[in-house]
């Protein structure tokens, strides 16, 4: 008896299966085991549609991030390039400023009704140390015009 028994129980555990699969083949809702739910429940474990649903959330959170970085590296890289473009606006300004001078000095050496040659010696002179303090803010110096050289054939310094 004990064999019978051994041997209908295998049967029937197997029956179970084949029912859930015809059932589902037919497409009729097929009813899980209260055991998986109840061991998930047990250990803890949050069920596969709240991973998925944390997973979805997660990725969204991520890609929000990922989203504001690149606009806010964006913003950066062209607020940089506003101020590179006003930092040579207002520096060709400034030497353009300084060179007003120099100019002043020209037209009145022009002006002069009986030149001598000390006054104009002296003019010159005038007109160098203007131009030279104008370099000089400008940060223009014989190093620099010798780069720019290098850089663009055909330019010449003495």
């Amino acid at each position: 008896m004990q064999d019978q028994e051994n041997t209908q129980a295998p049967e029937t555990q197997d029956q179970a299966p084949a029912e859930e699969l015809k059932t589902a083949a037919e497409g009729q809702p097929v009813e899980k085991s209260a055991e998986k739910p109840a061991e998930n429940a047990a250990s803890g474990e949050p069920s596969l549609e709240q991973q998925l649903a944390n997973a979805v959330a997660k990725a969204a959170e991520l890609q929000d991030a990922y989203l504001r970085a690149k606009a806010e590296g964006e913003n950066i890289r062209r607020r940089a390039q506003e101020d590179i473009a006003k930092a040579h606006k207002f520096a060709i300004e400034g030497f353009a400023e300084s060179m007003v001078p120099v100019k002043d000095s020209l037209e009145m050496a022009l002006q002069v009704a009986t030149p001598t040659i000390e006054s104009l010696k002296e003019g010159v002179d005038m007109t160098l140390k203007q131009l030279s303090a104008a370099f000089e803010k400008g940060w223009l110096d014989r190093e620099r015009a010798v780069l720019h050289v290098a850089v663009k054939p055909g330019w010449e310094v003495e």
